[in-house]
């Protein structure tokens, strides 16, 4: 995702600005959340998160699935 595009992308939930997910954040979100059956799995190149990390969003063929149903909140 290039860097000018996520500047501009805010949370749609919470409207905070968003980062893209470390690998290693990533790999944990993957672990204890399936993003789905194992074919949407497989599909999810990486995340997005919320500013204050409340909101976790995936990205699918390049594109963030910015949309509240798809969201993983992470903080109760």
């Amino acid at each position: 995702m290039s860097p000018e595009l996520l500047a501009n992308l805010r949370c749609p939930q919470t409207q905070e600005p968003l980062r893209l997910a470390t690998q290693e954040e990533f790999e944990q979100l993957h672990a204890r959340f399936p993003f789905g059956n194992e074919h949407d799995a497989a599909r999810i190149e990486g995340a997005i998160i919320s500013a204050e990390s409340q909101h976790c969003y995936p990205i699918v063929e390049e594109l963030p699935l910015l949309v509240a149903s798809e969201s993983i909140q992470l903080s109760s």
